[in-house]
């Protein structure tokens, strides 16, 4: 009984991850039509999902003047807590797309990874 639904289960994986395969390669071609995605994928390791995920919580890329208004819009950029008179530390605004925000942390992930100069960095802040 256990073995019939580990094997249904086993083609039940196979089908999906098919279907997944085949909707990533139908969604490539226009994707790669819309402006800013083909600079955005010459960075390695970035992922088309990623990219995809991306662009639709954004939207055009060029309609932001700098990185900092894409961080705003994402609520990435940092503000002071300082509830009375003495300055505390900076945190995250957490104001802003929540998407947008775990999407920029999924390439981030993927970035500390492959980089060997952010790897070094993140190590080097977290312990």
């Amino acid at each position: 009984m256990v073995q019939r639904e580990i094997a249904i289960n086993i083609k039940r994986y196979k089908m999906l991850t098919e279907e997944i395969c085949a909707l990533e390669e139908g969604l490539e071609k226009p994707v790669l039509t819309l402006s800013g995605i083909a600079e955005i994928l010459i960075v390695t390791g970035v992922e088309m999902v990623i990219v995809i995920e991306l662009y639709s919580e954004l939207g055009d890329i060029k309609k932001f003047d700098n990185a900092h208004q894409i961080l705003k819009y994402a609520g990435l950029n940092l503000r002071e807590s300082s509830p009375g008179k003495y300055k505390d530390k900076h945190e995250l605004s957490n104001r802003g797309g929540l998407n947008c925000g775990l999407c920029f942390f999924e390439l981030l992930c993927l970035l500390f990874d492959i980089i060997e100069p952010l790897k070094a960095l993140h190590r080097y802040y977290t312990t």
